[in-house]
């Protein structure tokens, strides 16, 4: 049974760029150049995220953890 599931937004435009970018001799969407091999699998995604803020100068990132933490974030709420 295939399933599909509507993706709209920043998530959609972000899909559709990585698939315009698309190495036609890799399946993956989200990949990495690992010892100078493209096309390799992301094997932690925090790594990864951390060397994209280190690439644009950045040295923060979101204290959330969840999508729950990111909407009290958002609107101020706290836990307890």
């Amino acid at each position: 049974m295939e399933h599909v599931v509507a993706i709209t937004g920043p998530l959609r435009t972000i899909l559709e760029r990585r698939a315009a970018r698309r190495r036609l001799d890799c399946e993956l969407i989200f990949h990495r150049v690992s010892k100078g091999k493209a096309g390799q699998p992301i094997k932690s995604y925090t790594k990864q995220w951390d060397a994209a803020l280190r690439e644009r100068g950045s040295r923060s990132r979101p204290t959330w953890t969840t999508a729950d933490d990111a909407e009290r974030a958002a609107d101020g709420s706290r836990r307890g």
